[in-house]
């Protein structure tokens, strides 16, 4: 099977959700709470001087965006588990097509499963 970036997805949405939480904590504190013990131990990014409103809304964005793309990854995931577990062959052909369709989003180890419960229903 080749590697690819589909099968380490999650991983790379939760290294960046929590890429953006780091920001997100520090701007806040530096523009709306000014925690002083944050700032006295180094935990600020003052040193950018204005900039630090834009990555504000960056570290908001990116927070957001990284959220709703681990969240679908894991809500695609346990759908794709419980349609596939399905003890039953007309479920199973019932919902071939979006199978299909997550497994394909879901990478090339999801794509086998799919393959493997297709044969064991002996279905095309």
């Amino acid at each position: 099977m080749s590697n690819s970036w589909r099968q380490y997805q999650s991983y790379i949405y939760i290294v960046f959700l929590a890429l953006g939480v780091v920001l997100l904590i520090l701007t806040i504190n530096d523009l709306i709470v000014r925690n002083p013990r944050l700032k006295s131990s180094g935990f600020t990014l003052a040193f950018t001087g204005a900039w630090e409103t834009w990555i504000f809304a960056l570290a908001l964005v990116i927070t957001v965006l990284f959220a709703y793309y681990y969240g679908k990854v894991v809500r695609e995931t346990k759908k794709f588990h419980s349609l596939i577990s399905s003890s039953s062959k007309h479920n199973f052909v019932k919902n071939l097509r979006e199978l299909q369709t997550i497994a394909m989003h879901l990478g090339p180890k999801y794509q086998a499963l799919l393959k493997e419960s297709m044969e064991k229903w002996k279905v095309k």
